[in-house]
């Protein structure tokens, strides 16, 4: 099975940003192939295919990692590109323990007795491929000062990816993000 641990925004911010970016121009917007919104997430770890044997081990390590984070309070702003094959839109708000969940993620990825490639993490939400070279540089300028939804992202999820035509993404298992935040003492 073809796998992923993401943070998964509800409905109406996968339906908010995807206004936005059918709002482009329509020169734009032609230079796109726009991800459809039931396929948003923000992926903290990419499994790849992972044999069947190892998911028992992995949905235990997982299972730990989501009690011992909190959920997150997210909003969408600004976007990018990376190397012109992806555009993007950004996130702010609990970025840091966002990468703190990234990085517990891979390290569970680990202890269940996968190999995990690593890069470094940067939290972003994938709206569009380029229909041509280039194409996806035009559209990141032009939602640059985009400011969209905030969200508190309150499960972590485990993600079948089905390739093909048009490709799905399937949840497979999920978890509260359980650990309640240390209250300030006055």
């Amino acid at each position: 099975m073809r796998l992923f641990v993401a943070l998964v925004p509800p409905p109406s911010v996968r339906e908010e940003v995807a206004h936005a970016v059918a709002r482009l121009p329509s020169a734009i917007r032609a230079q796109l192939k726009r991800i459809g919104p039931e396929r948003y997430h923000l992926t903290l770890a990419f499994l790849g295919d992972v044999p069947e044997e190892h998911t028992a081990p992995l949905v235990s390590c997982l299972s730990a990692v989501a009690v011992a984070a909190p959920p997150l309070r997210l909003h969408v702003a600004g976007s990018g590109h990376f190397a012109e094959r992806v555009l993007w839109l950004g996130l702010q708000g609990d970025t840091k323990p966002m990468q703190t969940l990234a990085a517990s993620v891979t390290d569970a990825v680990t202890a269940s007795g996968l190999d995990l490639q690593q890069k470094p993490y940067r939290p972003h939400l994938t709206v569009a491929r380029p229909r041509h070279e280039g194409s996806v540089v035009e559209a990141a300028a032009a939602m640059a000062s985009y400011d969209g939804p905030s969200w508190v992202a309150r499960d972590l999820f485990l993600m079948r990816s089905r390739l093909g035509v048009h490709p799905t993404y399937e949840p497979q298992t999920s978890w509260p993000l359980a650990r309640v935040p240390a209250t300030r003492r006055r």
